[in-house]
Order: C-alpha cells, then structure tokens, then sequence
C-alpha cells in the first residue's frame, strides 16, 4: 500500500503534469483564429488556381495560333519562292 508520502508525490506529478498540458494547450479564441487563417488561405489558394487555369488556357491559345502562323508564312514563302 502506498504511503501518503507517496501519494503527495503521484498528486504534485500529475499537477504538473497538468499545469503544462494546459500551457501547451490552444484556447478557443486560438483556435478560432487559426482556422480563419486556414479558411482565408484556403480561398486564395482557390483563386490562385483559377487564375492557373486561366493563363494555362491563354497559353494554349497562342501556341495554337503561333503554330497556325508559322504555317501561313511557309505558305507564303512557298508561294514567293515559286
């Protein structure tokens, strides 16, 4: 059986214990805050892949029309040559 001696000892471990869970510990407000971090950079991220997906079209636009370009100019030159 333990001492009470012992006992004290088990308690004032376990309050310190709990003393640092509870400095390690997120409040509420924290917590409310980060996951407003975490929603606002959630939407920019969004936005940044829209804007991604935009320009990805535009570039496959002018390389389309560049490609349709350099053909029209080889027709040309090939009828200049001839």
């Amino acid at each position: 059986m333990a001492t009470k001696q012992e006992l004290e000892d088990v308690k004032n471990n376990l309050m310190k214990e709990l003393d640092h869970v509870k400095a390690n510990m997120v409040t509420k407000q924290e917590f409310v805050f980060l996951q407003q971090a975490v929603l606002e950079t959630n939407e920019i991220v969004k936005k940044i892949e829209q804007n991604m997906e935009k320009h990805e079209r535009i570039l496959d636009l002018l390389s389309r029309r560049s490609i349709e370009h350099e053909a029209a100019i080889s027709s040309i030159r090939l009828i200049k040559t001839t």
